[in-house]
């Protein structure tokens, strides 16, 4: 199914899909978005709205399509992708991404809080790096050993931990986790 996630009508059509092809849903995993590395003092206004517009409008968006059905029937779960630059600034030109991500983060904690008397579970998931055929063909390596030095456990995270995480948040075993930020990290946000 294809969806565009910057349109209320798009995002609105997808939860009715799903649910004319499998009669209920049960699990949205945000996992979209974009990001726009230029210094701060560089920023086109355009950039800001099309990352704003994916990362944050298009969260939301998929958060209500299908809150509507978690909420009416009293179950579900959320999981949104943030990333640990919603909390935590780095050099770069990533002004724009971490306010996304910030933005994301407290759509999270939000939902969560309005939600839980639904039974509906809001979290997202913060990584860092994690270690992709793009990060290897995009980032130079002096700048991936610069930030590998950063992280306590010494390496980046692969896809399947991030997918580990999800799966967790969507299971049963977190039934009472709500309005967490859970970040994939190696320990970088813990020492500051």
């Amino acid at each position: 199914m294809t969806v565009d996630v910057t349109s209320e009508e798009s995002t609105a059509n997808l939860a009715t899909q799903v649910v004319q092809k499998y009669g209920t849903a049960d699990i949205l995993v945000n996992a979209h978005g974009v990001n726009l590395k230029v210094a701060a003092v560089d920023i086109p206004v355009a950039g800001w709205d099309n990352l704003f517009a994916v990362n944050v409008k298009g969260t939301m968006l998929t958060c209500k399509a299908f809150g509507k059905i978690f909420v009416e029937k009293k179950k579900g779960k959320i999981i949104n992708l943030s990333s640990i630059r919603g909390i935590r600034g780095t050099d770069g030109g990533n002004a724009v991404y971490g306010a996304t991500k910030g933005a994301v983060d407290m759509i999270t904690r939000m939902l969560a809080a309005e939600w839980a008397p639904y039974g509906v579970n809001v979290n997202a998931i913060g990584p860092s790096v994690i270690m992709t055929d793009m990060i290897r063909k995009n980032v130079a390596p002096d700048r991936l050993k610069m930030l590998l030095s950063k992280v306590p456990l010494g390496r980046f995270a692969n896809v399947e931990e991030v997918a580990a995480v999800c799966v967790y948040l969507a299971s049963s075993e977190a039934d009472f986790v709500t309005g967490q930020i859970l970040y994939i990290d190696g320990g970088l946000t813990a020492v500051g």
